[in-house]
């Protein structure tokens, strides 16, 4: 997940204040999952394809996590 001004990644556990919201999150890349439909809306389909492969290679749904459910539907299935 990215931290939406600086961009840089948010892992679990890293913000010890922010408490169980990084479990929330389910930790398995929502914002590029996400963002996948963007690049094919605005034609950049090499960049789409890259992106696909790259969710393939790299995320796993595979967790023993507490997930928000509202999050996780909107992101990954709407």
């Amino acid at each position: 997940e990215l931290m939406p001004l600086s961009c840089k990644g948010r892992y679990r556990g890293s913000e010890t204040s922010r408490g169980d919201i990084d479990d929330a999150l389910g930790n398995f890349s929502l914002t590029l999952v996400d963002s996948l439909d963007t690049l094919a809306v605005l034609g950049m389909f090499d960049e789409f394809e890259q992106a696909v492969r790259q969710v393939i290679q790299h995320v796993s749904f595979d967790r023993d996590v507490i997930v928000s459910v509202f999050e996780t539907n909107i992101r990954m299935i709407g």
